[in-house]
């Protein structure tokens, strides 16, 4: 039924508010699903490569320095965020010289190192 706007500027209002709060819960969570399946990827990457090697994800080496966001966040206390802040500081400050400096990117600490050495790698230049 056809609104006449001049007459009936609260229904009109009211209308667009209901249609509005739906089309933004609809948003929410079409957003909150992507985030879950962007994190269910990673975990099923890392699950192909187990099954591919025939390997425990704890002996794949990862190479901090060409490594992508999926392999980083293979390394215990790093997720997706953290693995895309390492990329980051990797692109604006050059290549890691030493495992060590791992810990130089915002939020990675020496026990974070220390748990994920035997799994890191720096590839000759």
């Amino acid at each position: 039924m056809p609104i006449n706007l001049l007459n009936q500027p609260r229904q009109y209002f009211n209308r667009l508010v209901k249609h509005s709060c739906t089309l933004l819960g609809l948003l929410l969570i079409a957003s909150l699903s992507f985030s879950v399946n962007a994190q269910e990827d990673v975990l099923q990457e890392s699950q192909s490569i187990n099954m591919t090697t025939g390997t425990s994800i704890d002996d794949v080496s990862i190479d901090i320095n060409t490594a992508n966001a999926s392999q980083l966040a293979t390394l215990a206390n790093i997720g997706l965020k953290k693995a895309k802040e390492i990329i980051a500081y990797r692109e604006v400050n050059g290549l890691f010289v030493s495992i060590d400096d791992l810990s130089k990117v915002k939020g990675i600490g020496s026990k974070t190192v220390e748990k994920n050495r035997h799994r890191i790698q720096i590839a000759n230049k």
